[in-house]
């Protein structure tokens, strides 16, 4: 509470804009770098994939851990959810230091075994 007043005595920082300008702002400005869009296909279809495949653990997640484990626990599903994405934690500092090209051809190929 007590910072309401100074707040409400500075004075203001930035210059005001129209309502056209500031919703022309709020627009995605999506720019590929020349010759970064064969890669860029590349890991969109190799994200799609696998996040298409995450959801649908995800969604069986609970009726899969009844059946394998027998268990009606949350934790347990849970658990057995999170074993699914393990390599992700994984994968980060094992290609950390390679070149970006080489570490999506190994993460795809390792993801594919």
């Amino acid at each position: 509470m007590i910072a309401i007043v100074p707040i409400a005595l500075s004075r203001e920082t930035v210059t005001r804009t129209t309502v056209r300008r500031a919703a022309a702002s709020l627009r995605p400005q999506v720019h590929v770098s020349a010759g970064a869009g064969r890669a860029l296909l590349a890991m969109a279809g190799l994200i799609l994939a696998t996040r298409s495949m995450g959801r649908f653990y995800q969604a069986f997640d609970p009726s899969i851990a009844l059946q394998q484990l027998g268990s009606h626990a949350s934790l347990t599903a849970g658990a057995a959810f999170g074993s699914f994405k393990v390599l992700a934690l994984i994968g980060g500092p094992l290609t950390a230091r390679l070149r970006p090209d080489r570490a999506l051809r190994l993460g795809a190929i390792a993801y594919a075994v």
